[in-house]
């Protein structure tokens, strides 16, 4: 093992110290009296585990105003497991955030190829007082779990962007689809974006920015070639 990868390793032990010294404490709270009882300890469904039944139920329930099949399936799941414990449900959610902040500790280092910035960016958003209520919430599994669907698009989004193979559009898509059973929690036009393969870099529009005429085509955010005046093919396409 190289000297990089070894860093790696040990920024991603140090990630998984940070969130658990964080969260690890879950296991001893109790269900929040507030959306816990309808979505796990009073659901007579989900308290049956998983069953043919429930599967049916979950893929077809509005219950609680929304539609996230895929939620209710792990609340069945954990019940199956461990029956309906409070703790052990707090302790998949921390798990999901686990796996959520290494997921984006190992894409953003793919993206970037820089470690440290990589490491503290995942390190923000493992233990940001934002999450405490997606982790410390079993309401609020279905957060936890759109993240890290979301997080396996980007990653599979980075390995398409490297080799553009179909293999990895494929398993693209099918995270997508996965994600979008749910919850909506991303913004909906950002992932069609990224399932459809054109990112707002690629986004050729007529603005008047400083030093340019009236007219001129520019990409719009940023990027290594922010703010450039389109080249002749791009023009022609926006033509097209």
């Amino acid at each position: 093992m190289d000297r990089s990868r070894r860093l790696s390793v040990l920024l991603a032990a140090a990630l998984v110290g940070l969130v658990l010294a964080v969260y690890a404490q879950t296991y001893r709270h109790g269900f929040v009296e507030y959306d816990d009882l309808g979505y796990v300890r009073d659901n007579s469904v989900v308290r049956r585990g998983l069953t043919l039944y429930g599967v049916r139920w979950a893929l077809t329930t509005g219950q609680l105003g929304n539609w996230i099949p895929l939620t209710w399936l792990s609340y069945m799941l954990d019940v199956r497991l461990f029956g309906i414990s409070a703790g052990a449900l707090h302790l998949v959610n921390v798990g999901l955030h686990l796996a959520n902040t290494l997921l984006l500790f190992a894409v953003l280092l793919r993206m970037t190829g820089a470690t440290w910035p990589s490491f503290a960016v995942a390190a923000l958003f493992g233990i940001h007082p934002l999450h405490v209520e997606s982790v410390a919430w079993i309401a609020e599994r279905k957060d936890v779990l759109s993240t890290f669907f979301w997080f396996l698009c980007l990653w599979a989004y980075t390995r398409y962007a490297e080799t553009g193979t179909a293999r990895w559009y494929a398993a693209l898509l099918g995270w997508f689809a996965v994600k979008r059973g749910l919850a909506p929690l991303v913004d909906l036009g950002r992932e069609i974006e990224l399932a459809s393969g054109v990112t707002a870099d690629d986004r050729i529009v007529t603005a008047p920015p400083d030093g340019l005429a009236d007219g001129d085509q520019v990409r719009v955010i940023a990027g290594p070639k922010a703010g450039k005046p389109a080249t002749a093919s791009e023009k022609q396409d926006v033509k097209g």
